[in-house]
């Protein structure tokens, strides 16, 4: 619900017509929440997002790739499993190089949980990172799980919390890196 047609769409095109991208990977989902199956609930759906892709902005459907989630029967995605499900499908097709495609406030958090999956399977694969130019910061958007509707500068916060919430499970990189002798340094 975050994704206006003339941000991330448009760039994800863009990136495909310009010959900077090859396939464009979509999380295999229409929407449900982690644990749900009702669809269009927690975004709006890969059916939605290829037709817009394909129809509106001219994306060749086969430059569009589904990852299915690594979790035999599930379809709700998190950041995690996001990541996870992305970077399979990125070693199954042999790719070496990714870009997180997001918003400028979720990059951290989406950059975390690709780091941590790359680091924990020893991935062969460098990943970047891509923001809209130009944010609407008083557009009211959905956040994560497609809920709290609130102009998106007021989600910042949540990425926030929700970075700090992911952290501290494990589920994405931390901040930190531990050097011999316990020290630890932080990269900013």
């Amino acid at each position: 619900f975050d994704a206006e047609k003339q941000g991330i769409f448009t760039i994800a095109a863009d990136l495909i017509k310009q010959g900077n991208a090859k396939y464009l990977l979509l999380a295999d989902s229409e929407g449900e929440r982690m644990g749900e199956t009702t669809p269009r609930v927690a975004y709006p759906g890969k059916s939605l997002w290829t037709d817009r892709l394909v129809t509106t902005l001219g994306v060749d459907k086969d430059r569009i790739l589904y990852s299915p989630h690594l979790v035999p029967g599930e379809h709700g995605f998190n950041t995690k499993t996001e990541a996870e499900a992305f970077l399979a499908t990125s070693e199954q097709q042999g790719f070496k190089t990714a870009v997180v495609l997001t918003h400028p406030h979720q990059v951290v958090r989406a950059m975390l949980g690709v780091v941590k999956t790359i680091n924990q399977k020893g991935l062969p694969i460098d990943a970047w990172c891509i923001s809209p130019q130009s944010t609407d910061w008083s557009r009211r958007v959905k956040g994560s799980q497609g809920m709290a509707s609130k102009p998106r500068g007021n989600h910042i916060q949540d990425e926030i919390e929700r970075i700090l919430k992911y952290q501290e499970k494990g589920d994405i990189s931390t901040l930190h890196r531990r050097h011999r002798g316990g020290r630890r340094a932080v990269f900013l």
